[in-house]
C-alpha cells in the first residue's frame, strides 16, 4: 500500500489529516506503532509492578510496627 492510500484510508476511517500525516510518517521513517495488543501487555505489567510494589510496602510496614 502506498504512503497516499495508506494516509487516504486513514482519513476515511475517521482518523484526523494530522493523526494519520504522522502515523504515515512514523511508518516510513521505521517507527513501530503499538498496536491496542501492545497496550494492554503493558497495562497488566504495569498493575502487576503496582500490586507488587504495594506488597512490598504493606509487608516492610507490617515488619516496622511489630519491631516498634
Amino acid at each position: 500500500m502506498s504512503e497516499i492510500a495508506l494516509y487516504k484510508a486513514l482519513v476515511s476511517a475517521g482518523a484526523s489529516e494530522a493523526e494519520a500525516q504522522a502515523a504515515v510518517q512514523g511508518l516510513a521513517h521505521g517507527h513501530e506503532v503499538a498496536t491496542k495488543a501492545d497496550l494492554a501487555n503493558l497495562k497488566s505489567e504495569l498493575i502487576r509492578w503496582m500490586v507488587g510494589v504495594a506488597a512490598g510496602v504493606i509487608l516492610i510496614l507490617l515488619a516496622v510496627l511489630k519491631l516498634g
